[in-house]
């Protein structure tokens, strides 16, 4: 598969991102590129060639592939050079990297200010920061909507039309395509989603509600019209036309982990001093006649964690049971959401439970992929499978289906080289996916094979 690198200039003062030139004499080319998040670009070139001086300031690229003419695969900002130089290669002149992110870093330079004028109109616009104390309606502005639409109208808001002048991002539209929806009518697709908005960062926000709201979304650079468009979409269910699997050859590598729960039961203490201090296990529940629970059965083990909530004016009293602690002097404040001290103990109750939850959670069992799938004539990145498809991995009949999030791209040799790396599902996020079902079925699956054999 080729690929080949264009060059793109600054915006002029129209506005338009104009396509400068091409590069075909370039060393290496990395791209990672990211589902709902900002991928990163390197190219190394020889340094004082006329095709490396088409890469400057405030200018960009778009790396397209053979095969996808319709728009380019890839395209982002320079936002970096570094000069190399060694005895032993990239001699003479040297050689330079140029790199950056992703035209998706656009919502990541942006902060969702509270403030704004004309509420709930299409005239509504952001007050400047120093100016966010005129707003005396909200302290933070309530989001419900489409996930597409709440997206839209941020960043609306923050750089497009209704941008602040000096906040306005040059070369971008946000308009979605007529055939699409109408003009200037921004796309609702997604769940709705709801909360609300304060100095957030507008790339984390982007973040939270395409994933709550069941979308993708992507900044890219169209030669032909000169801008930086934004896209959100729908994912496309590729789960019967797109699997990765040992069988047929396009599965390179697997580790499948299976890890025991590192806490089994959580002992939270709340106030009261003594013998008086209320103290809670949990779970509560789920325990079998051998006084053991399901996880601790399986794995074979017992693993308790203490933990101190003296935040929570608990106490016990003489008959073992739950009971407000209040301060002698009687100056008790009833918690938000309560109305008299009855709802009083249960938000306490269960602010115990909810403490004990999220260290079971964290602690519990857990089961992960890791996959390590190749390209093959059948099964290409870019063709047959893009960013945000949801595709599936068979391994010992065992079927597992998520999300290309990430693919990384490595080619040398001016585009004759090429290695393309999917990463399906949370892997490699920091946030991977518990997906012990799967895995212990799987392992399951080849005890039994073994024995049979």
């Amino acid at each position: 598969m080729g690929y080949r690198v264009e060059v793109r200039g600054r915006p002029d003062e129209d506005g338009l991102i104009h396509r400068i030139g091409e590069l075909d004499t370039w060393i290496k080319l990395d791209l990672i590129i990211r589902y709902n998040a900002q991928g990163t670009w390197q190219l190394l070139v020889k340094d004082k060639t006329p095709q490396a001086k088409l890469l400057e300031k405030g200018g960009g690229i778009a790396v397209w592939m053979d095969g996808r003419d319709d728009e380019p695969i890839f395209s982002g900002q320079i936002e970096q050079f570094q000069k190399y130089w060694t005895v032993e290669q990239h001699t003479g002149r040297g050689s330079v990297y140029v790199g950056g992110k992703c035209d998706n870093k656009l919502p990541y330079q942006y902060l969702a200010f509270p403030g704004v004028k004309n509420w709930g109109t299409d005239a509504m616009a952001v007050y400047p920061a120093n100016e966010q104390w005129k707003d005396r309606d909200r302290d933070a502005r309530p989001i419900g909507e489409e996930a597409g639409q709440a997206l839209w109208v941020e960043m609306d808001l923050a750089f497009g039309a209704r941008g602040l002048p000096g906040r306005k991002a040059p070369g971008v539209t946000l308009l979605p395509p007529p055939a699409a929806n109408q003009p200037g009518v921004p796309p609702k697709i997604g769940a709705k989603v709801a909360g609300t908005v304060r100095y957030d960062n507008l790339g984390t926000l982007a973040e939270k509600w395409t994933k709550e709201g069941g979308i993708g979304y992507r900044f890219l650079w169209h030669p032909d019209d000169k801008k930086i468009k934004l896209t959100t979409f729908v994912p496309q269910d590729k789960t019967n036309s797109v699997r990765f699997s040992p069988e047929l050859g396009n599965l390179r590598e697997y580790v499948a982990t299976l890890t025991a729960p590192r806490v089994t039961r959580a002992i939270v203490a709340a106030q009261g001093e003594g013998k008086d201090r209320f103290i809670r296990q949990y779970p509560e529940t789920g325990y079998g006649p051998d006084g053991l629970t399901d996880d601790e059965r399986e794995w074979g083990l017992i693993s308790e964690q203490f933990i101190d909530r003296r935040d929570i004016p608990l106490k016990t009293d003489a008959a073992g049971k739950p009971v407000l602690n209040k301060p002698k002097d009687g100056g008790f404040t009833l918690p938000p959401g309560a109305k008299d001290e009855a709802e009083a103990l249960k938000i306490y109750q269960d602010a115990m439970k909810t403490a004990a939850d999220a260290v079971l959670k964290e602690s519990e069992k857990n089961g992960n992929f890791q996959i390590y799938p190749i390209e093959t004539p059948q099964c290409r990145f870019g063709i047959d499978y893009f960013i945000g498809d949801k595709v599936s991995v068979d391994i010992e009949g065992e079927i597992y289906e998520d999300i290309v999030r990430e693919v990384n791209i490595t080619v040398e040799d001016g585009g004759r080289s090429e290695t393309v790396v999917p990463k399906i599902g949370e892997q490699g996020t920091g946030e991977p996916l518990n997906l012990y079902k799967h895995v212990s079925d799987m392992r399951e699956k080849l005890r039994k094979l073994e024995a049979r054999m």
